[in-house]
């Protein structure tokens, strides 16, 4: 008794506990709280929920908030009539009834608005046309992770009703559902509410469940939609399906359709016991606008049927909620078929079709105009391999634009490139281009802009070594081609002729054009001839090979060069070769030559090449030798080094280097292009750079160059150096060059970047040239001149400058200067007295000198004397101080010459010119001369120095001295004349030589 007493107990126990805990399950708060907790679970949802109420056979929500993506549901109440028991003991959902009115989606903040919602809103606003095409393209998807799904999975189809097996029993007795749903607001107006009511029920094994769906909405021009749908199903089990079954009529009406648009759609699918089969119909009043009959048959895993289409865009307009159309029609049939996987897939059938407005669409198409489509097709995909039957397809516009024709059955594979074909001899696909617009490829021009006259040609295609290969029957050619941009037209009246083909074969494939060439008035501007392809196996590299020659005085009249190469005779041309794989190999060569410039000046010939690897990780190793001839002379450059991608910046670490260089030819390239005038400078509005020219590049580039020669006199050896680039400056390190034994060129600075300032580029730096020989330099700028100063100089200088641009900078550098020499010649003041004027003189000077007694022999020699003196004075001490002010002129604030006879000393100025080199730049320079020993006693003879000396014994001439002209050619003739007339003067007859010689009376 005491046994079954303590089991009794202890049943007691058991049962009071699972009373209790049956208790707490169904207890209102329990459930929320654990609701709750499972909302605050997903980070994806957001909102709340005001109670949950879970009996033995029935549920209640109230107060859900639910939101996703932005996308809001509010649910007043929910109230379902389910057995709890059954469903989650025996899997057995018998939903009695279900509830749910008064609950609002509101899509009006939802990220992921599908495109089908959206043109609803479009038609329901009757948004203007074109007012939704730049929101993206349409789709289907209601967002891109079902996209991503479908194409990463690709399993077999086995029917509509096996993918609607039910995991649990299911059966539903009644459902009433009434709501809202808010689509977002379009341009201008407020959102758009569609009411959504689901009455039905039925729905049970060996049963038929009906259902009825309806939608409605006003219009923003005072018409309605309505949409009544009318959902049949019929279960065989509790869990399978075997016919479902849609009939849907939509009606729209408004200003434009004020009796009402009606399209009726049938949809049905049923399980048969050989398989499955699909209607759907399409109609609009008595007009059947498409149908589709499928079925499946599971034994042999086959999908086919048929298709038929008669409609156009007046059939589809009033449904397509607004959203803009191309005018179209499409009238045509035929039939379908494919496996399961759709691994192979046969089509066939006729299609008539036409279309128009296609700016609708996308605006870039605008320039097609209307089209006409005619196709007659049987074609075969089965794996990778294409099987051909029948393809006749017609393409025109307002005349015959192009038509493609399969000349015979062929099957293709395109990953062995195999060909199978009855007659190996006879073509298999014929192309004609009878008058292709070149509008029609404006939508692949990107930003620029086509035109000129239409396309015409012919290829084929055929068998050739087992595979396929594509010929031109006849070139393809283009008559007034043009491009342009947004900033003008870049090519224009262009004859334009394509020569191409390719062959696709089980070895490989190889692309080829035989001949591109772009003609202007008869004359060939451009040819071109190039190769790719690619050997079938693992590794194998793509091989591009090419060249091209250019005519470059041709290429003057068009606009993207107009007025940038200035020739009259000149060709260019080249090669290139290219490996790509995992590294890429580029080679280039260049050829320039028979450069006439429009000065009529021959230019020099130029070659040069370009060698560049590319590793898989985008490092770059190139090499670039340059070669300039001219006149017998040869200069060369070599530019090599690497470049590396990287984060902030890529890295370039690089070498300019060269053996001989003749400044003369690499100079005179630049008469290619034509200077910038005042003009030109001034019509361009001043912009701040967006950045630095070198932002997103570090590293350096070396400069070593064993020889510089300027016009054979003047030499410079050892020219090295360094440019370091970083991202807010460009510093010369150390940048030297070689004059002579003991004299060199030093040159650090550096080039700073900032944004900020009012000239975003500054420029600081000290150049150092010791014991220059100045003979060379002179005698470079004109050989058949002695030079004006000959001698060694040293020179040291604080450059500085800034500009809105590099270049800015360069011509806008300002310093001060300090120049001395020890030693050397000064033939600043070498003049030349006419001879005819100086035997006029010294006849005049005899005949008044008899009568009045002077000496005139003695006058004239004593005159020449002083001009050879002067001619060459060579001195012991010349210094200059100079600085270069901010209009750019130079001026020469402290000039001292000093030697045996002569000192002088002055100032002036260098008159800026842009453009003009130092040594041509106009000369304005004012010098005293102070004279003793020969020249002090010549000059005392005819009167022209003071009585008074300096410090060092020099007597001053009696007046000063103007040297004009430039410092390769000075100017003397103030001196000139100063030394005549004041000659004459100073002998006591000035007023009768006056006469003879023409002076004033």
């Amino acid at each position: 008794m005491k046994a079954v007493r303590g089991i009794l107990i202890g049943l007691g126990v058991v049962i009071l506990l699972l009373l209790v805990l049956v208790a707490v399950a169904f207890n209102s708060s329990v459930q929320t709280w654990a609701a709750r907790k499972a909302l605050a679970s997903r980070p994806d949802l957001h909102g709340g929920i005001g109670s949950v109420s879970a009996g033995w056979s029935q549920v209640q929500l109230r107060d859900v908030r639910l939101e996703r993506h932005g996308a809001v549901l509010t649910l007043p109440a929910l109230d379902a009539d389910v057995p709890l028991v059954r469903a989650g003991i025996g899997q057995n959902v018998n939903v009695r009834r279900l509830v749910a009115k008064g609950w609002t989606l509101d899509l009006t903040k939802a990220a992921q608005l599908s495109g089908p919602a959206r043109q609803a809103a479009a038609w329901l606003r009757s948004e203007p046309a074109g007012a939704t095409a730049a929101r993206g393209d349409f789709s289907l998807l209601p967002s891109a992770y079902a996209a991503e799904s479908a194409q990463a999975a690709a399993p077999m189809f086995r029917g509509v009703f096996h993918e609607l097996q039910l995991p649990v029993d299911l059966s539903l007795d009644g459902v009433e559902l009434d709501g809202e749903v808010i689509l977002p607001p379009l341009e201008g107006q407020g959102p758009l509410r569609l009411r959504v009511v689901v009455h039905g029920g039925g729905l049970a094994a060996n049963r038929e469940g009906n259902f009825t769906v309806d939608v409605s909405a006003a219009k923003g021009d005072g018409g309605a939609l309505t949409l009544h749908a009318q959902l049949a199903a019929t279960m065989d089990t509790p869990r399978t399906f075997a016919r479902l079954g849609t009939r849907a009529t939509a009606m729209m009406s408004g200003t434009q359709h004020p009796a009402g648009v009606k399209l009726d759609a049938n949809l049905e699918a049923t399980r048969t016991p050989t398989g499955e089969t699909y209607a759907l119909l399409l109609v609009q009043g008595e007009k059947q606008l498409a149908s589709l009959q499928g079925t499946l048959t599971t034994a042999t895993a086959r999908i086919g049927g048929t298709w038929k289409v008669d409609l156009g865009d007046a059939d589809l307009a009033p449904f397509l909620l607004g959203q803009p159309l191309p005018t179209f029609t499409a009238v045509g049939e035929g039939g379908f078929a494919t496996d399961t996987t759709f691994g192979e897939v046969h089509a066939s059938g006729r299609l008539q079709a036409s279309a128009d407005r296609l700016a609708v669409a996308r605006p870039e198409l605008a320039g097609i105009g209307r089209t006409n489509v005619t196709a007659d097709f049987d074609v075969l995909q089965h794996g990778r391999s294409l099987r051909v039957e029948r393809l006749t397809a017609n393409l025109s516009g307002q005349a015959p634009v192009a038509s493609v024709r399969a000349l015979q059955p062929f099957e293709f594979n395109l990953s062995t490139a195999e060909l199978r074909v009855a007659d190996p001899a006879q073509d298999l696909v014929g192309v004609v281009l009878t008058g292709l617009p070149v509008a029609w490829a404006q939508p692949f021009a990107g930003e620029l802009r086509l035109g000129g006259g239409d396309v015409s040609g012919e290829f084929a295609a055929s068998a050739r070594d087992g595979g396929l290969a594509l010929r031109s029957r006849r070139p393809l050619t283009i008559h007034g081609f043009s491009l342009s941009d947004a900033d003008g037209p870049l090519l224009q009246n262009l004859d334009v002729t394509l020569n191409a083909s390719a062959d696709y074969t089980p070895l490989g494939w190889q692309a080829q054009v035989v001949e591109l060439t772009l003609r202007q008035a008869g004359a060939t501007l451009l040819a071109l001839d190039a190769k790719a392809g690619r050997l079938t196996g693992p590794a194998q590299p793509i091989k591009v090979t090419g060249r091209w020659s250019a005519d470059l005085p041709g290429w003057t009249n068009q606009p993207a060069v107009h007025g940038a190469l200035q020739l009259v005779s000149g060709t260019a041309q080249g090669e290139f070769n290219a490996s790509i794989d995992g590294t890429r190999s580029i080679e280039t060569r260049l050829s320039v030559m028979n450069l006439v410039a429009t000065t009529k000046e021959t230019l020099p010939a130029i070659t040069a090449e370009v060698r560049a690897d590319m590793s898989s990780d985008g490092h770059v190793t190139f090499k670039s030798p340059w070669l300039f001839e001219h006149a017998g002379r040869k200069s060369d450059l070599l530019l090599s080094g690497t470049f590396t991608p990287g984060k902030p910046a890529a890295t370039v670490d690089a070498r300019l280097t060269g053996e001989l260089i003749h400044l003369e030819d690499v100079r005179m390239l630049a008469l290619l292009v034509p200077g910038e005038t005042a003009e030109d400078k001034s019509a361009k509005p001043e912009e701040k750079p967006a950045g630095a020219p070198w932002a997103g590049i570090g590293g350096q580039i070396t400069l070593a160059l064993k020889k510089v020669v300027q016009a054979e006199d003047f030499e410079v050896t050892d020219v090295a150096g360094a440019l370091r680039i970083d991202p807010q400056k460009l510093s010369l390190d150390a940048v030297r060059a070689v004059f002579g034994p003991e004299s060199d060129l030093k040159l650090n600075g550096g080039v700073r970047y900032d944004p900020q300032a009012a000239q975003a580029y500054a420029f600081n730096g000290d150049l150092v040239v010791r014991n220059l020989e100045t003979g060379p330099v002179f005698r470079a700028m004109d050989p058949a001149k002695l030079p004006t100063i000959e001698g060694k100089v040293n020179v040291t200088s604080h450059l500085a400058g800034a500009g809105a641009s590099l270049g800015e900078v360069v011509e806008r550098t300002q310093g001060q200067f300090e120049i001395t020499s020890k030693g050397g010649v000064f033939r600043a003041l070498a003049t030349v007295l006419p001879a005819e004027r100086m035997q006029t003189a010294q006849s005049a000077l005899s005949i008044v000198g008899g009568l009045f007694g002077g000496s005139t022999e003695e006058t004239v020699n004593t005159t020449l004397e002083i001009v050879k003196i002067l001619a060459e004075i060579p001195f012991d001490q010349l210094s200059v101080k100079a600085e270069r002010g901010t209009n750019l002129d130079l001026l020469l604030q402290d000039f001292t010459l000093i030697s045996p006879t002569v000192r002088l000393a002055g100032a002036g100025k260098l008159d800026y010119v842009p453009g003009r080199p130092l040594l041509q730049q106009a000369l304005d320079l004012q010098i005293n001369l102070g004279a003793r020993g020969r020249l002090g006693e010549l000059l005392g003879k005819v009167k022209l120095l003071k009585a008074e000396t300096d410090n060092l014994g020099y007597s001053a001439f009696s007046t000063p001295i103007k040297i004009g002209g430039t410092l390769a050619h000075t100017d003397t003739s103030d001196l000139q004349t100063k030394l005549l007339n004041l000659a004459v003067e100073k002998s006591g007859v000035g007023e009768a030589i006056n006469k003879i010689l023409g002076g004033r009376k």
